[in-house]
């Protein structure tokens, strides 16, 4: 499967899968399918780290 997935992703439109594993076995796989269309790129102003670590000064009230 594909490690990104290319605009426009319509609504129903399959866009990955799930793979449940217990000691080393496959024991379950679901299909991740997007319940919303998608056609313009989604632009984030911070990245998943610094939103990370905002959350976690919040939690403990560091500024």
């Amino acid at each position: 499967m594909a490690n990104s997935v290319k605009l426009p992703i319509e609504k129903g439109q399959i866009v990955g899968k799930v793979v449940y594993c217990l000691d080393g076995r496959l024991i379950g796989e679901n299909q991740i399918i997007s319940n919303t269309e998608i056609k313009n790129p989604v632009i984030f102003k911070k990245n998943f780290f610094q939103s990370i670590g905002e959350f976690f000064k919040k939690l403990i009230c560091l500024k």
